[in-house]
């Protein structure tokens, strides 16, 4: 029964990903990585609750946490990084990723306990499950930061084409590259001076 309704909710999660390219356009990464994180955490959050009633509901914020996170990482990979190494990139990726789930089946032998083999019996070994979804609730929980450095990032760019537009309007252009000049003339934003040459303008704060 719990293993069909996890394949139905995994299945009807990918309708969101339209929601989820929505939410970038219209509020932004910072914003979109905080409500996936936010999808993660609830998830974790109810599987230590431990009863049947959560353990359905956990279903359904790890399809949003899981179709929110895929499609996230690959358009911010896209919006900070640019597309010259994309595919490298994203193989980067998906190798450290292939790798590391190699270490969830030992991990599971060793976390399993005994109730999953007695199902009718109510004194079972619970297993260790119980520490192992208090670490990935807090695991999870740390990656806010991640969201409010990416906020920081994009507000502190945001002043500096600003601040770069203001001067060149008051004439004080010592502080621009000719580079920077021309395009700031244009009225095209620029970039500061150690960003990567790679990098692509971000996109809404």
């Amino acid at each position: 029964m719990y293993a069909r309704l996890f394949t139905l909710a995994i299945t009807c999660g990918a309708g969101t990903i339209p929601l989820a390219g929505a939410l970038m356009d219209i509020s932004g990464f910072p914003a979109t990585s905080a409500i996936t994180i936010f999808c993660g955490f609830v998830w974790s959050t109810l599987l230590l609750l431990q009863n049947r009633l959560a353990l359905k509901f956990s279903f359904i914020f790890y399809a949003v946490y899981r179709t929110f996170f895929y499609t996230f990482v690959f358009a911010f990979l896209a919006d900070v990084l640019g597309f010259k190494y994309f595919g490298v990139l994203a193989g980067i990726m998906f190798v450290i990723g292939g790798v590391l789930s190699l270490v969830q089946y030992p991990l599971a032998q060793v976390m399993a306990g005994s109730c999953h083999l007695e199902a009718e019996n109510d004194i079972c070994d619970p297993g260790y499950w119980l520490y192992l979804n208090y670490f990935m609730a807090l695991s999870i929980a740390t990656t806010w930061y991640f969201s409010y450095q990416d906020w920081r990032n994009r507000t502190d760019l945001l002043a500096y084409h600003e601040s770069s537009k203001h001067s060149i309007r008051k004439g004080s252009y010592s502080k621009l590259s000719g580079q920077e000049l021309e395009f700031s003339k244009r009225g095209i934003e620029t970039k500061p001076k150690h960003a990567s040459t790679n990098t692509t303008k971000y996109g809404s704060v």
